[in-house]
């Protein structure tokens, strides 16, 4: 019977929350990627002169 320490599990356990941490980060990420509505500021609206 093969026993495992309690730091190997516990290391295992962190190794795997930060693996999952990174792939959380990964996602977030690739999901902000692409234009998603207007990201440059609009052209002034044009006025016609004043006349008088």
């Amino acid at each position: 019977m093969q026993t495992r320490g309690i730091l190997g599990t516990r290391f295992a356990r962190a190794r795997t929350a930060g693996l999952l941490a990174a792939l959380l980060a990964a996602s977030a990420l690739m999901a902000g990627c692409g234009q998603k509505g207007p990201l440059y500021l609009p052209k002034p609206p044009q006025t016609a002169p004043a006349q008088g």
